[in-house]
């Protein structure tokens, strides 16, 4: 290899950037069909010990007629869930970041709580060329 090639490649090398681990793991959760609408600060602290994560705070909203929105900060991040009775439908994110965390575990409580028909997951990896 020449000089030039080897300048060009350690050129090259220098300009590719980093690929590291994800700094957390987002999940945009949706509940259609679901029977359950009410919720209170215990079950998304029950999310969050499913999870692996610690519970740091709790704040809460009630709408009228009908309809709820909650968020617990965490430790690790933050759960939040917007239930919307009028179309049977729930929005919720967990957000965890670290190793340790299973955002997937709070699932089985949102399973238990609401009792949808169906739930979309979406995952997104979040900071990963941090």
């Amino acid at each position: 290899m020449t000089k030039q090639q080897q300048e060009n490649q350690s050129s090259q090398q220098m300009t590719t950037p980093e690929i590291h681990l994800p700094v957390g793991t987002h999940l945009i959760v949706e509940l259609y069909g679901c029977s359950e609408f009410r919720f209170s600060r215990k079950n998304l602290e029950e999310m969050a010990q499913a999870c692996g994560a610690k519970a740091l705070s709790y704040a809460s909203h009630k709408f009228q007629p009908q309809g709820q929105s909650g968020a617990l900060l965490l430790e690790e991040s933050h759960i939040t869930i917007h239930t919307y009775p009028e179309f049977g439908y729930i929005a919720v994110d967990v957000f965890t970041c670290g190793k340790e965390p299973d955002p997937y575990q709070a699932i089985k409580v949102l399973k238990a709580l609401f009792r949808p028909k169906y739930i979309l997951i979406n995952e997104i990896q979040r900071g990963v060329n941090v």
